[in-house]
């Protein structure tokens, strides 16, 4: 017995010993249920072959050991019996590994994640308006040498969408071709391809600019770029954008945007192009 107590007391120590070595830890969690309807083709709204329901538990947790960082987020997702029936199995992704990272610093103006991650950009993105958001495997490196100027290089090996359900029908998840794979599985995008970004951010009280490159390797490549003044009391922005694929047949696409907004005698005024 006395074994036993010492065995509990040593454990105890060294975990009290790990956690104390850890700074900033912070832990959250989310519960959500989350029902989706589509009256895509001869289906009408809320028909149960054109509808999801499912409920997800997720919890997060973050920390830090000197100048490196982690991050780790679970979620678990399952169908739920919604209006008499349970509803289409699409969404059953199962227990995820969403997010399993770490930060560190290369430098005194430098630094790298790595691992599972969210990645937000303009034609690359999470959609966190999904019951369960899809991550990225990929490595970020960011600059901010220069004052003002953020640089990111990106190199992205898997994503856990399921784009296997891209095309078929009767359901609101794969008629739109998108959900995340069954336990959060991450696999490699169109033909085994690599993807790699390159991204600018500069910013100052009076001018915004944002520049993305993208390469996804003998599929596409793409750029963005956005921009907004100040011209007096209004705030004008603009937009490009153009995808080139490189040998799938299928056409470029270019894109422009333009706005203009501010407050006029108390009214809040915009005018798009």
């Amino acid at each position: 017995m006395k074994k036993i107590i010492l065995s509990v007391a040593v454990a105890t120590m060294a975990l009290s010993t790990a956690a104390a070595a850890l700074e900033d830890i912070k832990v959250s969690g989310q519960a959500k249920l989350w029902y989706e309807t589509n009256d895509k083709g001869s289906n009408s709204m809320g028909s149960e072959n054109n509808s999801v329901a499912s409920q997800t538990f997720a919890i997060k947790a973050t920390g830090k050991q000197g100048n490196v960082g982690f991050g780790v987020k679970i979620i678990d997702s399952s169908n739920v019996a919604a209006l008499g029936s349970p509803r289409d199995n699409t969404d059953n992704d199962g227990l995820t590994v969403s997010e399993m990272y770490v930060t560190a610093p290369l430098g005194s103006n430098t630094s790298m994640k790595v691992g599972k991650q969210q990645i937000q950009t303009p034609l690359a993105f999470s959609e966190n308006w999904m019951a369960v958001p899809n991550t990225f495997n990929a490595a970020l490196i960011i600059n901010k040498s220069i004052a003002n100027l953020t640089l990111v290089g990106a190199y992205v090996g898997q994503g856990n969408a399921d784009n296997s359900l891209s095309g078929t029908t009767g359901n609101a998840i794969a008629g739109g071709g998108f959900k995340v794979a069954d336990q959060g599985t991450h696999s490699t995008f169109a033909g085994g391809k690599d993807t790699y970004a390159a991204v600018a951010h500069y910013k100052t009280d009076a001018l915004g600019v944002n520049a993305y490159a993208y390469s996804l390797e003998n599929i596409a490549t793409a750029f963005w770029l956005d921009a907004a003044v100040k011209v007096g009391p209004a705030k004008v922005t603009g937009v490009a954008a153009t995808i080139n694929p490189d040998a799938n047949g299928a056409a470029s696409t270019k894109a422009y945007a333009l706005s203009a907004a501010g407050k006029v005698a108390g009214f809040s005024l915009s005018a798009a192009y």
